[in-house]
């Protein structure tokens, strides 16, 4: 009889904190495919950002070079 009571009285929160969880697993498993996606945008981001300071850089080195050509 001690075991129905406690069953009783316990038993709805101990179904909704297992619910609770499962909920959680498959959250955290969506969550994982959103940041690959991110991981992915975050590569191709870094490639075009080290593309762009090159560039700039190769520009600036030119245009030095071309202002000290000319002021000989």
């Amino acid at each position: 009889m001690k075991l129905f009571k406690a069953a009783r009285k316990y038993g709805s929160k101990v179904a909704v904190a297992g619910s609770a969880l499962v909920a959680a697993g498959a959250q955290a498993a969506d969550q994982s495919a959103i940041i690959n996606a991110a991981q992915a945008d975050a590569t191709a981001n870094q490639g075009l950002v080290i593309g762009a300071v090159l560039a700039v850089a190769v520009m600036g080195f030119g245009a030095y070079a071309l202002l000290k050509w000319l002021g000989r």
